[in-house]
């Protein structure tokens, strides 16, 4: 992959260099170390479709706030299972780990005089390199990051300079090496033509410095020299930067000193940019389902952040150990079913729980691998057993055990481990063959439902081939993005028919805005907006276009929060009468003005910019709406004239809703089976989310 892209760069005409650490550069082309590549700023929009056809997938960092320039992109590299990590920068940004605020203005001139390292990689010419590695050696020595560190790391920077070094290890290693490399004829040129705002008689003195390595002050005097010369290209004064600097760490050291009491557990590594995810497996007995999450936990989590759940064997909850406790008391008086029913419902609210703590760390940007989930058909593993006791004599408790499976749902993918029985029991002679024989038939024999799973025999596939096929899926499920849309149309178009099919195949999929999760909001929303909300129903006396109003109003506070904190939750926002139709509905029944409804498409559009239309001649829909059974909906017992005239109102308030969308989209579904509805829907929502990125 490290190849491939090298490759790739050179021939898209993109301009770039491996910046720094050449003196190690085997080892980033092997993947060992990062990429460090700077790249010419006009390029950007060239390398951006690069790394989208390689698949390279862009991760934040906790350092990204206060890096300008530089950013992360992953790619997976199939036959070695690893991540490629490629360190990107656009600007040359110097200065000590927790403050880069100098910006070098010779980028162009930096990669310009670059070489092809064994036709494989361009690196800055040795006196480029150089003059670049001497600037950072003496900023990362200087008073400053001194001043930062403990003080038993300065007591023993004094104690060891002159026999160690001020610079110890890989960076007095690369300086050595370049020494030997560079021309002095071609040093005199290189500070003259790029590094002009570097006096000759400065960098000299930094040389020296750099070659006695002995004394901590006089790095201090060498970076006072350096910065002053430098002034014109800092972000900032001195006083700020030891602010900055001293806050990121030591909020980092607080924070390290919580997790070690077990105070604050924040799982660490990069977020990925299209948010966290639950990947799910379930397999029967001996299938390798163990071996297969530790072997992509491996790999994920070597740049990700990444954490393993058992919904099998969960945590115990406070909940479920009242429960537990409840059972342990009815076991004593020998009430033994009792005693199995509560056992059995406390281990639901336990797997209720972990679940609910695996959508918690989804929505934080985590990667969560959880092994076992409740299945649809299968009865011998993770399913509620309440009513098999005597008979379904406890209906209460069973209808509440069933009620926590029922929540367990919402992975954004499902791999189901497959094994022949008869061989699991090859693998695993040890185990109850009777057992093993129901556990596993029922996962080999398909007995459960879920159309959304990827099924992976273990049996035809060795382990690394099952870990390419998984690693492969995995890795286009994290580059594809959430779909954020709504889906409009008249009453008879198709849509629930279409949110069925969507959430047989997209189980991580919400249809309307969840504003009973902040009841902050709902109060302020409702405080805020109560002075129209009255005018609205003093004029209609209608309840439901009121609640239409404040659900709304609501609605677009949350996606203002959302936006501004960056705490979109990772999942697949698809509405049904959501926003946009509830801005629509209250213009049509006059109970808001154009200006203020094309506001409120406005906002929504910041968010939220897709949105499908579903569409039907008038006649292909009344004799929908009129052939349903059990139904009451709108327009249902209308005459056909009072029928398009109801269906034309609605499609007047819709044209102003595609009109002012930057991603409109029309989905005929007349004389189109549902399959082929969503199909078409699929095909133009990525489409346009590829657009939109």
């Amino acid at each position: 992959m490290i190849s491939t892209f090298l490759k790739t760069l050179e021939s898209s005409n993109i301009k770039y260099v491996h910046w720094k650490s050449n003196t190690n550069i085997e080892q980033a082309l092997g993947g060992v170390d990062d990429l460090d590549i700077l790249v010419d700023p006009a390029d950007q929009n060239k390398l951006e479709i690069v790394f989208n056809d390689l698949m390279f997938l862009r991760a934040f960092s906790t350092k990204d706030k206060w890096q300008d320039g530089i950013t992360h992109y992953i790619g997976l590299d199939i036959p070695s299972k690893k991540l490629v990590h490629v360190h990107l920068h656009y600007k040359l940004s110097l200065g000590y780990d927790y403050d880069k605020c100098f910006k070098l203005p010779i980028v162009e001139k930096y990669i310009k005089n670059s070489v092809n390292y064994k036709n494989n990689v361009f690196l800055p010419s040795y006196e480029n390199e150089y003059c670049i590695l001497i600037i950072r050696l003496v900023l990362k020595n200087a008073l400053t990051p001194f001043l930062l560190m403990l003080p038993h790391r300065q007591i023993n920077l004094f104690k060891y300079a002159k026999s160690l070094g001020v610079i110890q290890g890989g960076g007095y290693r690369e300086f050595i090496d370049l020494r030997s490399k560079i021309d002095s004829g071609k040093i005199v040129n290189c500070l003259e033509n790029n590094f002009s705002f570097l006096s000759k008689e400065t960098f000299n003195y930094l040389e020296l410095i750099l070659n006695d390595n002995s004394s901590v002050f006089a790095f201090f005097k060498a970076g006072r020299k350096l910065k002053k010369e430098l002034k014109e290209y800092r972000d900032y004064n001195e006083f700020t930067s030891i602010r900055k600097a001293f806050v990121r760490l030591y909020s980092i050291r607080f924070f390290s000193l919580l997790r070690r009491f077990s105070i604050y557990n924040k799982i660490e590594g990069k977020k990925a940019e299209n948010g966290g995810r639950i990947i799910a497996f379930v397999g029967g007995d001996g299938a390798g389902k163990t071996t297969t999450i530790s072997n992509l936990r491996k790999t994920i989590k070597s740049q990700f952040s990444l954490k393993s759940i058992h919904v099998g064997k969960p945590n115990m909850t406070l909940k479920g150990l009242v429960f537990r406790v409840i059972s342990k008391m009815f076991s004593i008086i020998r009430l033994k079913n009792l005693s199995k029913a509560l056992f059995y419902v406390s281990i639901a609210i336990n797997r209720k729980n972990e679940f609910k703590k695996a959508c918690k760390l989804r929505d934080k940007g985590v990667i969560v691998l959880q092994d076992r989930i409740p299945l649809e058909g299968i009865t011998a593993m993770d399913c509620p057993r309440v009513h098999t006791l005597l008979n379904g004599k406890y209906k209460k408790l069973s209808k509440f055990e069933k009620k926590q499976y029922q929540s367990i749902k919402g992975v954004d993918m499902l791999f189901v481990m497959k094994l022949d029985p008869e061989i699991a029991l090859q693998r695993r002679p040890e185990d109850d063959p009777d057992e093993l024989r129901i556990r596993s038939g029922q996962i080999w024999n398909n007995n459960w439902v879920a159309p959304f799973a990827y099924e992976i025999n273990t049996g035809e596939n060795n382990q690394e081939q099952v870990q390419n096929i998984l690693l492969k899926k995995v890795w286009k499920n994290l580059n594809t993005p959430f779909i954020r849309a709504e889906i409009i149309g008249v009453n008879g178009t198709g849509k629930s028919t279409l949110f069925k099919k969507i959430e047989q195949k997209n189980p991580n999929v919400i249809k309307s805005m969840p504003v009973k999760d902040y009841p902050f909001l709902i109060i302020k929303g409702l405080f805020f907006s109560f002075s129209p909300a009255f005018k609205m129903y003093f004029k209609t006396k209608n309840t439901s276009l009121l609640r239409n109003y404040f659900h709304l109003i609501i609605s677009l506070q949350l996606l203002k929060f959302w936006n501004k904190k960056n705490r979109i939750p990772s999942k697949n926002f698809i509405f049904d009468q959501g926003p946009y139709f509830q801005a629509a509905l209250l213009y049509k029944e006059k109970c808001i003005s154009k200006s203020l409804y094309l506001k409120y498409i406005s906002e929504l559009q910041e968010i939220f910019p897709l949105i499908f239309t579903l569409t039907a001649s008038n006649e292909v829909l009344y004799e929908r709406v009129n052939n349903r059974k059990s139904s009451d909906g709108r327009g249902q017992h209308m005459c056909f004239e009072d029928f398009c005239n109801f269906c034309n109102n609605y499609k007047k308030s819709y044209k102003f809703v595609r009109k002012k969308s930057r991603f409109s989209k029309k989905i005929n579904t007349e004389g189109k089976s549902i399959k082929e509805v969503y199909k078409s829907f699929k095909k133009k929502a990525y489409g346009s989310i590829k657009s939109f990125v």
